[in-house]
């Protein structure tokens, strides 16, 4: 009997923890996507911002820069694609305030380069984070892909004078940093 019984619990762990494990890879989020990305620093390329895209020469700064802040200025983020609650806004400047503190810049707008994710170049943003004190990492590299969906990355230390270049090894926060309603 206590043989049938130890039997019995063994196929039920080992059910529950076959069941439980993904047999996905987990860079994918079971949506077979990549959490990677990878700079593109030459040539002219056709890119992706919102549900825009235009073509550019990718090294033209002053033009990436002028896309992205057409995209975000003025812009109002979202907790989640409902668009039910703001979690902060861009300013003209493409900076970005959180809505709980409308004065203190979150993140300021660095720069822009264009990163492939997923197969598509996309224009990108390099944001340095002001409260994220003591940390490994205060840049974030931040995509608003053709769904309005802030997808993010943090990497290039905290030394805010040593800003993220094409070399900087990025890894994608686990979670969306917000919804875009107007892309």
């Amino acid at each position: 009997m206590k043989t049938k019984k130890s039997y019995l619990l063994i196929i039920i762990f080992s059910l529950i923890i076959s069941c439980s494990n993904p047999s996905t890879n987990p860079d994918n989020n079971n949506q077979n996507t990549s959490s990677s990305v990878k700079a593109v620093t030459s040539g002219v390329h056709t890119i992706q911002y919102g549900t825009k895209t235009s073509e550019i020469d990718v090294t033209d700064e002053a033009q990436l820069k002028t896309l992205w802040i057409t995209l975000v200025s003025g812009k109002n983020v979202y907790k989640s694609s409902d668009y039910s609650a703001v979690s902060g806004n861009f300013d003209n400047n493409a900076n970005y305030y959180d809505s709980t503190d409308t004065v203190n810049i979150r993140t300021k707008f660095i720069k822009c380069a264009v990163y492939e994710y997923n197969n598509k170049k996309y224009l990108a943003a390099v944001y340095w984070d002001n409260k994220n004190t003591g940390m490994p990492s205060s840049y974030r590299l931040i995509i608003a892909d053709e769904n309005g969906i802030e997808q993010a990355w943090y990497g290039g230390g905290s030394d805010e004078s040593v800003i993220p270049d094409e070399n900087t090894q990025w890894t994608k926060y686990d979670f969306v940093f917000g919804y875009l309603k107007e892309y």
